[in-house]
C-alpha cells in the first residue's frame, strides 16, 4: 500500500492557483499498490468515495495503477473526476534551455525520479503539466525546491520565494 496506510506521512494535494476544486501532486506509485483518496485524515468510510470518474487507475475500492511509475495526481471536483497519469514535469526560465518560452522537460528516470540539468545561472522555476484535457498556465501548478531540499509549491500563494541555481547542475 502506499505510505502504509498512515496519515500521518499521507500525500496532501496542492491546489491549482486560482482554480476552485482542482488539486494535484506528483508521487512514485508502485503498480499493483494500492492507495485511497479522502476529503480528511480520518477513516470515515468516505475513501475513495470522492474520485468521481477514476481515469488512469482501478476503482472501486482502493485505487491500484497497473505499472510502475511517476503520476500526475490530479483532483477535479467541478468535473467529478480524479486523473492518474504518468507526469510531466518541465523546467521553465532563465536557467533552462527553452527559456521563458517553452518548458523544458524533465527526463523520467527508471528509479522513479525526475531529472534536469540547467544551461545557465538563473532563478529556479519548475511546474507539472496538468493531464490531458486540461489548459491550465504553467505558474498555477509551479514548484521550486532550495538548496536544502525543501520543495515550496505555489498553490494558492503568490509567487515563492526565488532561488538562483548555477549553469550546469541536475
Amino acid at each position: 500500500q502506499y505510505n502504509n496506510w498512515d496519515w500521518n506521512t499521507c500525500t496532501e494535494l496542492v491546489p491549482v492557483n486560482g482554480v476552485a476544486g482542482q488539486f494535484w501532486t506528483v508521487r512514485y506509485l508502485e503498480a499493483g499498490s494500492e492507495f485511497k483518496f479522502n476529503t480528511a485524515k480520518a477513516w470515515n468510510g468516505d475513501e475513495t468515495a470522492s474520485v468521481g470518474e477514476a481515469i488512469g487507475f482501478t476503482t472501486p475500492g482502493n485505487g491500484v495503477v497497473e505499472n510502475a511509475g511517476l503520476y500526475m495526481i490530479f483532483v477535479d471536483y467541478t468535473q467529478s473526476k480524479t486523473t492518474v497519469a504518468p507526469a510531466s514535469i518541465y523546467g521553465m526560465g532563465g536557467c533552462f534551455a527553452g527559456g521563458w518560452d517553452a518548458g523544458t522537460p524533465f527526463t523520467v528516470n527508471e528509479d522513479g525520479t525526475a531529472s534536469i540539468s540547467t544551461t545557465a545561472e538563473a532563478e529556479l522555476r519548475m511546474y507539472a503539466a496538468a493531464p490531458e484535457g486540461y489548459s491550465i498556465d504553467w505558474w498555477r501548478m509551479e514548484f521550486i525546491f532550495f538548496e536544502d531540499g525543501v520543495i515550496a509549491y505555489r498553490g494558492n500563494g503568490g509567487d515563492q520565494d526565488r532561488y538562483t541555481v548555477a549553469a550546469g547542475k541536475t
